[in-house]
């Protein structure tokens, strides 16, 4: 019945008006700072977009609530409880291009790769993001150009973050991380070990709710940022939980389109991004549970005789595992694994290895 109802309304929009007629109109999340994009009236979601994103709205006003719009190539349904005249304060985060592959992105005309590039952008390149397309495509705005860019080539940018002079280090742990403490905007304070004296401190929606969080990074180097989450939770921030994988949360990236809340994590461990550490986690609660895990390491080898154990290294060979830990298994089910060469190939490898990570996920 709903999607009589939704063909039925694309026809009434045919009929009552074109997008040459349409108003531009902007997204407007009340207490979230993005909405839904769906292909029809309550029906499945197309993609997230930010407040403050323009769209292309048609002025015919449907008994059901919803709003037929364009928002850049993708077409679907807002409530229109989410939409204003009036441009209300933008929450588009900023964005860095960051090819681990390249030294440049295209900004394509559609979400798709066949599409027509609307120019080359080099990384460390800043982009201002509209939304996210389910298939994992930011809609973004860069210069006087809009258009499309694979979400797993930006990186976010810190511009927003709040400084460690609203922190104190109030002591030193036995690792020698600095002990800080902060008065989050609740009043609440909060304590954390980081290894800089400086800390950067970012509120953001990273588990979904619709209230805003804290990312606190903890350790800043020249590819890799690693921060831990505190979640909004019963009235306070409670500190996620989540597996000691090595690194804590690493360059990380939110991928609400996928429907389950998941967060994606990603190291570089060195070999210009050849040797890493991928993993991706679902929010239970304010825990993240660890869905999935690809490692890239160069091989090794361990011999033991009765009296000493040898370790032999490959500089000039990757091995690359992984691994499912749907079942909560400490070491996962390994689905794949490969060695390969560290030659001028190995992009295509590691491109292969991408794939295979978020299949069926």
């Amino acid at each position: 019945m709903k999607r009589v109802l939704a063909t039925l309304l694309v026809l009434l929009v045919m009929m009552t008006g074109s997008y040459a007629d349409a108003e531009t109109w902007y997204i407007d999340g009340k207490t979230s700072d993005r909405v839904h994009l769906r292909a029809e009236p309550d029906g499945e979601s197309l993609g997230l977009y930010f407040q403050g994103t323009p769209v292309q709205y048609e002025q015919t006003y449907f008994d059901t609530g919803w709003a037929y719009v364009l928002i850049g190539t993708e077409e679907g349904y807002v409530d229109r409880d989410y939409l204003t005249r009036e441009q209300p304060e933008n929450r588009n985060p900023a964005y860095s291009v960051n090819n681990r592959d390249s030294s440049w992105v295209n900004l394509r005309s559609r979400p798709t790769t066949q599409s027509e590039s609307l120019g080359r952008y080099n990384n460390g390149t800043e982009v201002v993001v509209l939304g996210e397309t389910r298939n994992g495509w930011f809609y973004v705005s860069v210069g006087d150009k809009t258009g499309y860019m694979l979400g797993e080539l930006l990186s976010p940018v810190q511009g927003e973050a709040q400084t460690s002079q609203l922190t104190e280090v109030v002591g030193q742990a036995g690792d020698g991380w600095l002990i800080h403490a902060y008065e989050a905007d609740n009043g609440q304070m909060l304590y954390f070990t980081a290894l800089e004296s400086e800390v950067n401190i970012l509120y953001e929606d990273v588990n979904f709710d619709g209230h805003q969080d804290l990312v606190i990074y903890t350790s800043l180097g020249a590819s890799n940022a690693y921060c831990e989450f505190f979640v909004w939770s019963n009235g306070q921030y409670v500190m996620a939980d989540h597996p000691a994988i090595g690194y804590g949360l690493c360059n990380y990236q939110l991928h609400p389109e996928m429907g389950r809340n998941m967060v994606s994590t990603h190291a570089n461990n060195g070999s210009a991004g050849a040797e890493h550490e991928d993993c991706v986690f679902r929010w239970e609660g304010t825990r993240l549970k660890l869905i999935r895990r690809a490692v890239g390491e160069l091989r090794t080898e361990l011999t033991s005789d009765v009296e000493t154990t040898t370790k032999t290294t490959w500089h000039n060979q990757l091995h690359i595992t992984i691994r499912d830990y749907t079942v909560d298994q400490y070491e996962g089910t390994l689905i794949y694994e490969k060695t390969t060469e560290l030659n001028d190939e190995i992009g295509r490898e590691l491109e292969i290895e991408g794939q295979r990570f978020w299949e069926g996920i």
